[in-house]
């Protein structure tokens, strides 16, 4: 009983995921297939056929992997690191390496208020507008 209780509690992000992530991408896969009504593959034979894409294609793949290999070398020693602390430290070191993600969330708001700000400060620059009434 508690298992399939356990389960239940999984299936709202299940939804969620296969709503907002996985039928998305099987959608826009499977039209790739699709040219004027008809199943073809000719979209892949011309991307696989042109230099232009495939040099696209393999400095795309050699950023990821590179990329991947700088992660992997700088974020191992560091979760040992972290591993081997007491847990105080633990949870401090923690925190200090989700800052570039806290601050990536957080960019939108420190957006709109630059964008306030900015909006504030030009009103009260303006040219004060004095309505007269025409008589001396």
């Amino acid at each position: 009983m508690k298992k399939s209780y356990l389960a239940l509690l999984l299936l709202p992000g299940l939804v969620f995921l296969a709503a907002f992530m996985v039928i998305p991408i099987l959608l826009t896969v499977g039209s790739t297939f699709y040219h004027e009504s008809r199943f073809t593959i000719e979209g892949y034979l011309y991307f696989f056929k042109d230099p232009y894409f495939l040099k696209i294609l393999w400095t795309t793949l050699r950023v990821s992997l590179v990329t991947t290999a700088l992660c992997m070398l700088l974020g191992f020693p560091t979760a040992y690191f972290i591993s081997q602390q007491n847990p105080r430290k633990k949870c401090a070191a923690a925190c200090i390496s989700d800052l570039p993600s806290a601050n990536q969330l957080g960019s939108p708001f420190v957006q709109l208020d630059d964008y306030f700000r900015e909006k504030r400060a030009a009103q009260q620059h303006a040219p004060i507008r004095w309505s007269h009434s025409g008589a001396a």
